[in-house]
């Protein structure tokens, strides 16, 4: 099966012999690429919706591996299992997946594989509050766009910092604003508080480019 950069990326995160939740699921790409590819792995393909899920089970039916990939509609990780060690949540914003993490009992999760839509600062702040680790970092550039793919595990180890390694850093943020001025242009003036929050987002954005 073949998928995309990003989604090979955060496959490659995933250890083996693990089970893991994939939030937000969207159609299973991933899922089904990693039991695949992967030893022994196991997976739910998670998501608040129906109509992703039900694309998700033709996936799935397809391939023939409705015995590895558990599909299941639920918000964020209101349903998770103890049996569950690690947790994918990407194309998310930040405070969605501060609020998925935030509700979700993350006391048997040792990996969380998480590639945020914006705020990679806080997010990574906040990850690393709750009790895990930057332990891998990697920019990804597929179809002209930048993602940041973050692996966290459990304990308080030495965080690394993309930023100190990465040449591509300066690129992603140089998209990033981009976009972020894209939305405030497209956003109506009636949105007084989200127009704002993005406007210090973009600010922030601004600022660490001029340092760099």
């Amino acid at each position: 099966m073949k998928i995309s950069k990003r989604l090979q990326a955060i496959a490659s995160y995933v250890e083996e012999n693990s089970k893991v939740i994939d939030v937000g699921c969207d159609h299973a790409l991933l899922d089904l690429y990693l039991v695949e590819n992967k030893k022994n792995v196991k997976v739910i393909a998670s998501d608040n919706k129906e109509g992703p899920l039900q694309k998700a089970k033709e996936n799935i039916k397809k391939y023939n591996l409705e015995d590895k990939i558990e599909v299941m509609l639920a918000d964020g990780l209101e349903k998770l299992d103890t049996k569950t060690d690690t947790i994918v949540i990407a194309g998310m914003g930040y405070l969605t997946i501060k609020e998925i993490l935030t509700k979700g009992d993350l006391s048997h999760i040792t990996n969380m594989i998480v590639s945020t839509n914006d705020d990679f600062d806080d997010t990574k702040a906040f990850i690393e509050k709750i009790g895990f680790s930057i332990q891998k970092e990697e920019i990804v550039e597929d179809h002209n766009k930048f993602y940041i793919i973050i692996k966290a595990t459990k304990g308080r180890k030495k965080s690394i910092d993309i930023k100190k390694r990465n040449k591509d850093y300066q690129k992603y943020l140089e998209y990033t604003i981009i976009k972020k001025r894209e939305i405030l242009s497209k956003l109506p003036r009636s949105k007084i508080k989200t127009r704002f929050q993005i406007y210090k987002q973009l600010k922030k954005l601004e600022k660490e480019l001029k340092s760099l």
